[in-house]
C-alpha cells in the first residue's frame, strides 16, 4: 500500500482471502479487505470501495479489532471521511 502499486494490491487480495479463509484468519482477512479497499479507490475511484470498506467496519467491529483500521489510517482516512455520519 505504502509504495503506491495498486493493480498488484488489487491482484494479491483474492490469493490472500483463499490463504486467509483456510484457517478462518479474521485478522488477515480484515487486513485484505482494508488492501482490497485502498486498491479499489485508487484504482476505480472514489465510491469503488465503499460496500467492501463498510463490510471490512462492520466485520471488524463485531469483534472489535480496530488495529488493522489504526495502522492503515493514512490510506483509509479519505475513505472513511466521505461516508455519511450516523445520527
Amino acid at each position: 500500500m505504502a509504495s503506491g502499486k495498486y493493480v498488484g494490491l488489487e491482484a494479491l487480495t483474492l490469493p490472500f482471502k483463499k490463504h486467509f479463509s483456510v484457517y478462518s484468519n479474521q485478522l488477515g482477512l480484515i487486513h485484505n479487505k482494508i488492501f482490497e479497499s485502498v486498491a479499489k479507490y485508487h484504482l476505480h475511484g472514489a465510491g469503488a470501495e465503499a460496500a467492501c470498506l463498510k463490510g471490512t467496519l462492520e466485520e471488524a467491529g463485531q469483534d472489535n479489532l480496530i488495529m488493522p483500521l489504526i495502522e492503515s489510517a493514512p490510506h483509509i482516512m479519505e475513505m472513511l471521511q466521505s461516508f455519511p455520519r450516523l445520527k
